[in-house]
């Protein structure tokens, strides 16, 4: 049972790194796009976006291998992904050279007939991952939410294109990241900690007075143009980061700089107390389970 555990949590790190990989593949490929498009340069680097492919089927066969039981059709799910992501990095190395030339010209790059093939399949990787939540899943719920989400997929089929499909992958995987993170975490002993410390109160005030502030800041202070800006100004002033990029120098502006710097340190506080308290319950715990058995 130990040796068990220790493989999965080693085939779960290895699969957090491959995630962390692709995100970085994505997010190097889209400034290289960019760049190049600013600077005139006809140069690909299709080479990344097929490396971010080979490490997503590479991310599916360490899932594939985990030593856990797993329902039928997560193994068909991860073997379909295998081979449809094999296939795109297969495409994308094949015409890396033809494309290449067309980068700039973006209504002939997403036209291209391999990439529009690799968009597409993605696409159809997506569909088939809900169509298989559905089958194993059967609530009203959650089959209400999965064909919901399959409609927007379909809807995308025609409008997506690569950089699109890239920033995508992007944020998939963020959330996968996220998701291993915080897969340990006993949620519902978390939400009894967040009841008692009134902590969802404490930090959608926090959200109100960020946005109301950046609406009176954008408006006063000449040092911070738009409210996005304003936003990260709040953002940072809360969380005590204060960066520096924006300053306050109205008298106003310095006013509500200081409520949000004190209210922060109370939001700080909070955050350390509920994850204090979170994991002295969690030890507690634990230690009566030993005690038991």
């Amino acid at each position: 049972m130990y040796n068990s555990q220790k493989h999965v949590v080693i085939f779960t790190a290895l699969d957090g790194l491959l995630s962390l990989a692709v995100l970085s593949l994505a997010g190097y490929y889209i400034d290289y796009f960019y760049k190049a498009i600013e600077s005139g340069s006809a140069s690909g680097k299709w080479n990344v976006v097929a490396l971010m492919f080979l490490g997503m089927a590479m991310s599916q066969l360490i899932r594939l291998c985990l030593p856990s039981e797993k329902h039928r059709l997560d193994v068909v799910r991860h073997a379909v992904f295998i081979v449809i992501f094999l296939i795109c990095a297969v495409l994308i190395l094949l015409s890396r050279q033809s494309a290449a030339g067309a980068m700039l010209d973006l209504e002939g790059y997403t036209k291209d007939t391999h990439f529009r093939i690799v968009v597409w399949l993605y696409e159809a990787s997506l569909i088939l991952s809900r169509v298989l939540v559905i089958m194993r899943n059967r609530t009203r719920r959650s089959t209400l939410i999965n064909l919901a989400l399959i409609a927007m997929i379909v809807i995308l089929l025609w409008q997506i294109d690569m950089i699109s499909m890239i920033l995508f992958i992007a944020w998939q995987s963020v959330a996968y990241i996220a998701s291993i993170a915080f897969s340990h975490i006993d949620m519902p002993m978390l939400k009894k900690i967040v009841r008692k410390t009134y902590a969802a109160e404490i930090l959608f005030g926090m959200v109100l007075l960020i946005v109301a502030f950046s609406l009176v800041l954008v408006q006063l202070e000449d040092g911070i143009p738009t409210f996005p800006d304003a936003l990260w100004y709040c953002f940072t002033i809360v969380t005590t980061i204060g960066f520096g990029d924006f300053t306050a120098v109205t008298p106003i502006g310095r006013i509500l700089s200081v409520i949000l710097g004190l209210y922060g340190i109370v939001v700080v506080a909070l955050i350390t107390s509920i994850i204090v308290n979170f994991y002295g319950e969690m030890k507690d715990y634990d230690d009566n389970e030993k005690k038991i058995e």
